[in-house]
């Protein structure tokens, strides 16, 4: 097929096809039956996330994010990165505050309640197929590419990841309103409507408020642009240079918010010689989407070499040559494989390597719409040429008749979506719950010491001691400096009774890391129940210095002073405490002990009472307002 001109000029819809005869009622019909079927597609394909917990990330982003939890927080999530509001999380150079809203809002809708969480992902990625559908016609003019192509990207399994884990959901959001805005300019083109502009370039905006990949828009309009549409060039490249002023507010705005902008910068050569690797393994997972892993444990190459460098750099150039190849086949085909090329270069590893894992499968979700519409339109050729004349298919037609022959290709077709679909609908149960998934990555990255540290965790969090302290010892083996596998160690030889063995454990910490508050704090913590109360005090003071607004270490040492008879400093570090978390029952209980003992019977009563009424189920709360009561009435 040579070039075709006329397949995305503008045309309306409510014509009577020259090539298919079919009515505006007619195409209406198929396009609804389309969408019906998308829908359910969609659904059934990830009904099974609806039973699954939070995992990985999703415990900070969700159950320990202060921001989400009441609504009144929403004009502070767009002056925050997206970690604010996780108590000692990561910082990190992510400004996403259309992903923190949907946190918020489904929080207030569910309560914390994990199905509808996945609940929302299905809808989203539902409403991102939509307007894939819609976005795909626009360029192919083809229902059948439109439907094929979406239906491969509802339930290709590279997807799983952004729509079975709640906190994928960014890839989501901003594909949804990047594939719109982009849509809306397409409406635009062929209807020069100024609403459409208006809208487009509102959402992009919001797209570039999901996340930073939204920022190669400007790029893909000036694709289509350039290969797609016909006219003078300087009309062509006009609009696209629009968009990219809509990224000056955007990055003004960024910059302003966020203490650092980017992962740490690598050198070029080691940006490079790592990159073409990365294309090639993306291109192979859209292709070919086996051995899916939730950690690609992909080392930095610094050398240049054959098997890591050149060859990957031969295999990528192979790539554009055929990319480059298709434009004089067709067109539109061209721009979707060419989409993928311009939608990976943020992940691409040439701008930065993305710490801690270079590569991701749902860094995929918005490149992969180029390589669906492309198979669609590849689909809906082999539809056309097979439906129309038996002479076309070559010598086959002497085996096949037409109508075989059709039926082969529509076969094919059914047999790889379904293929596909249980690929996914088996791929989502990596995301079952934190021991399904920490599990998995064990075996996706056995060389990766915090997939066994993760793993760790998940094992101690369940009482599974002994399995615990061997998977922290595994990542102490392949990291030998890692603090937080060793105080996890101790914390699980403290679970187990096991104080002489954690006090080891801890020291050896402190002795990689001096500066490291939770090391300190776990010292004192085990030289307190062992009633060295000197130590103790040295350790939590040392953690204090490190981190002064902690909670839990103010409280712990107020304890020790408590033991101590120190009825003041006591004081001193609960009220500290108490301003921190100021709806703590234990802080409040504990100053009515030491306002107890230090013969302020009034104030004690004042804080007994506060802490029943927050914990009411608490019996030694109840016990000792009782017994503050009676005391008063005996000094009366």
């Amino acid at each position: 097929m040579g070039k075709n001109k006329n397949r995305n000029k503008p045309g309306p819809d409510d014509t009577i096809s020259p090539a298919t005869g079919k009515s505006d009622e007619t195409i209406s019909r198929v396009k609804w039956k389309h969408l019906i079927i998308i829908s359910l597609v969609c659904i059934a394909v990830y009904s099974n996330t609806l039973s699954m917990d939070f995992v990985w990330d999703d415990a900070y982003q969700i159950k320990e994010n202060s921001q989400i939890k009441s609504l009144k927080n929403i004009p502070s999530l767009f002056m925050s990165e997206v970690w604010a509001g996780v108590e000692g999380g990561l910082r990190s150079p992510y400004y996403r505050p259309v992903f923190t809203l949907s946190l918020a809002l489904d929080y207030f809708l569910w309560s914390g309640k994990s199905y509808g969480f996945h609940l929302t992902n299905i809808l989203l990625h539902l409403m991102v197929s939509i307007i894939s559908y819609y976005l795909t016609y626009s360029l192919a003019r083809s229902h059948t590419a439109a439907f094929f192509a979406t239906l491969l990207f509802a339930v290709h399994p590279v997807h799983a990841e952004a729509v079975a884990w709640v906190s994928g959901r960014n890839e989501l959001l901003c594909a949804f309103f990047m594939f719109l805005s982009f849509y809306l300019y397409i409406l635009y083109r062929e209807r020069r409507g100024k609403r459409y502009i208006v809208a487009s370039l509102f959402a992009f905006f919001i797209a570039l408020l999901s996340k930073e990949m939204a920022i190669t828009l400007p790029l893909i309009i000036l694709l289509y642009e350039v290969s797609v549409t016909d006219g003078p060039i300087q009309k062509r490249v006009l609009m696209p240079f629009i968009y990219t002023l809509v990224i000056i507010p955007y990055f003004l705005l960024r910059l302003a918010i966020l203490n650092m902008q980017t992962w740490a910068s690598f050198p070029l050569e080691e940006r490079f010689y790592t990159g073409f690797g990365l294309l090639i393994e993306y291109f192979r997972l859209l292709i070919y989407p086996i051995n899916l892993k939730l950690h690609y444990d992909i080392p930095i190459k610094i050398f240049f070499t054959v098997r890591d460098v050149l060859v990957p750099m031969l295999l990528f150039f192979g790539i554009c040559c055929g990319i480059l190849a298709t434009k004089k086949f067709d067109r539109t085909i061209f721009f979707g494989l060419t989409f993928v090329l311009v939608a990976l270069f943020p992940v691409s590893g040439f701008p930065t390597l993305i710490q801690p894992s270079l590569m991701a499968d749902r860094y995929l979700y918005i490149p992969s719409f180029g390589f669906t519409m492309a198979a669609g339109l590849i689909f809906s050729m082999l539809d056309n040429c097979f439906g129309k004349s038996a002479n076309i298919v070559g010598h086959w037609g002497n085996i096949l008749s037409e109508k075989k022959s059709l039926k082969v290709v529509k076969s094919v077709g059914v047999l790889l979506i379904s293929v596909l679909f249980f690929m996914t609908f088996q791929r989502n149960f990596a995301w079952k719950d934190e021991l399904s998934f920490t599990t998995q990555r064990v075996k996706d990255a056995p060389h990766y010491a915090v997939s066994h540290y993760d793993f760790g965790l998940e094992l101690s969090r369940q009482k599974r001691y002994d399995e615990a302290i061997n998977a922290f010892q595994k990542a102490v083996s392949m990291k030998p400096d890692f603090v937080a596998a060793y105080n996890n160690i101790g914390a699980v030889y403290m679970d187990k009774g096991l104080y002489d063995e954690a006090l080891i454990v801890f020291q050896k910490a402190v002795s990689l890391r001096s500066l490291d508050a939770n090391t300190h704090y776990n010292l004192g913590i085990i030289y307190a129940s062992k009633g060295q109360l000197e130590e103790s005090e040295r350790e939590f003071l040392s953690a204090l210095k490190i981190k002064p607004n902690d909670a839990n270490m103010r409280y712990n040492l107020g304890v020790v002073y408590f033991k101590k008879g120190q009825l003041e400093e006591s004081e001193r570090e609960f009220l500290s405490a108490l301003k921190i978390k100021p709806n703590d029952a234990n802080i409040i209980y504990n100053l009515g002990a030491v306002c107890m003992r230090a013969g302020k019977i009034n104030e004690a009563i004042v804080h007994f009472e506060n802490a029943v009424r927050i914990r009411p189920d608490n019996e030694i709360f109840r016990k000792n307002l009782n017994k503050a009561y009676e005391f008063k009435q005996k000094v009366r």
